[in-house]
């Protein structure tokens, strides 16, 4: 094999190896050429003056002299996948380059290499299974039927890695053939409900959403979920961009026209909208609040925006969506959205929040946020509490935060509390 061949192969090996972990973590193979080079000369896959042609095997037998290879670093390092044990730069650099070999397999290739582990006899099951699992990842990216049928014959991947390995290989075929994946979902019901639940069926989902999020939604009655607001969330959660979401909104509304009972409707609407408000607000405000306000919610829609940003917003951005709130929806409707977000930064941030107070201007801005800094710190700090609530004016605001006041301080301190409600003529 030349030299140049070899490179190539360990391209290929570090693509594949490292790109079903995070695809984000790719290297140029350009930039890395000269190390790889020396790399295929270290595993023997090319000879040092770079010329010299090795006669390549078939696949079958080189497959076999690879698994030979494994097996034997496998049982003399055993101990390691047994024990809880240091793992040594050697070891990792060996090891490494052992998954570099894997990763140049096809699929049957790496059915070989499983077929001649689950034959080894001196290995505890354990262990076999343990990697039976890591291999079966390399193996679902090219051929993920040929991974489903590893969990039809013992042993199976490990417990640890089977549902992880089964939804994966799911939603890979599911890019290619959704009723394939499906099909296989029915057809195996029985003899491995063990593993086949909402969350190995997810992937299938995450998989059409990418690819056409109608599709998705479609999907969500056929895979036969316990709880079918996870699957709406997931097709929501999974719009990370602008387009995306509009995207997904669309495909939403015209699922939901489908939809004849009310309650279901309302439901599905408002876990979707959480999921996809809540994925634009940890953008930060200027996308976030530019997608919603060009994306034509209706009235019905408007009312997930305040619980969506509760808990989502970037830490910076509180102030702003505060703000954004107030201008845009009547006071009614914001009141449960403002004080909700207060509510959040007060407990991350107390101080910043109290300073955001103060210097705010008088109005129902800042009397929404004393009510929910007031109830916030009442557990913790009755008297800061109260001597903020006695800053709102006369009036039902400021009688119901004394209320709540009272009804925390008198958990810690009822003699304090009684002495507290005597002032204010709370009964």
């Amino acid at each position: 094999m030349k030299s140049s061949v070899a490179v190539s192969l360990l391209m290929i090996a570090v693509t594949v190896g490292i790109g079903w972990i995070d695809s984000k973590r790719l290297i140029s193979a350009r930039d890395k050429r000269a190390a790889l080079a020396a790399r295929a000369v270290e595993l023997g896959l090319a000879s040092t003056n770079g010329t010299e042609r090795i006669q390549r095997p078939d696949r079958e037998t080189e497959a076999r002299r690879f698994a030979a290879d494994y097996l034997a670093f496998i049982l003399k390092e055993k101990i390691r996948f047994q024990i809880d044990t240091p793992e040594d730069e050697d070891f990792i650099h060996r090891w490494d380059a052992l998954q570099e070999r894997t990763a140049t397999l096809d699929a049957k290739q790496l059915g070989t290499l499983i077929e001649e582990l689950r034959a080894a006899d001196d290995l505890e099951e354990d262990v076999i299974r343990s990697l039976i699992g890591d291999i079966g990842f390399y193996m679902a990216r090219l051929d993920p039927r040929a991974t489903l049928r590893l969990f039809d014959e013992p042993p199976r991947p490990s417990d640890t890695l089977a549902e992880q390995l089964l939804g994966s290989s799911l939603g890979l075929l599911a890019k290619t053939d959704p009723s394939a994946a499906i099909d296989w979902l029915r057809e195996n019901s029985v003899n491995h409900a063990d593993l086949i639940n909402d969350r190995s069926k997810m992937y299938i989902l995450k998989e059409l959403a990418e690819m056409d999020p109608i599709l998705a939604f479609h999907w969500i009655d056929k895979l036969d979920l316990t709880n079918a607001a996870e699957g709406i969330w997931t097709v929501a959660a999974h719009a990370q961009t602008p387009e995306q979401q509009t995207a997904v909104l669309s495909a939403l509304r015209l699922h939901l026209d489908s939809v004849q009972d009310k309650n279901d409707r309302d439901r599905m609407l408002e876990t979707a909208l959480v999921g996809l408000i809540s994925n634009a607000a940890k953008q930060g405000f200027e996308p976030a609040s530019r997608w919603i306000e060009t994306a034509n919610l209706k009235d019905e829609e408007i009312r997930s925006i305040h619980q969506s940003l509760e808990s989502s917003i970037q830490p910076g951005d509180r102030s702003q969506w505060i703000d954004w709130i107030g201008q845009r929806f009547p006071e009614e409707s914001s009141k449960s959205g403002i004080r909700g977000i207060f509510r959040s930064w007060t407990a991350n941030d107390h101080r910043a929040a109290a300073e955001w107070i103060g210097s705010a201007p008088q109005g129902p801005l800042r009397d929404h946020s004393i009510h929910a800094f007031s109830a916030a710190v009442a557990p913790y700090e009755p008297e800061t509490a109260a001597q903020w609530a006695l800053t709102l004016a006369p009036g039902d605001a400021r009688e119901g935060t004394l209320r709540e006041i009272h009804r925390n301080w008198i958990k810690s301190d009822p003699a304090a509390a009684a002495a507290f409600a005597a002032e204010h003529g709370l009964k």
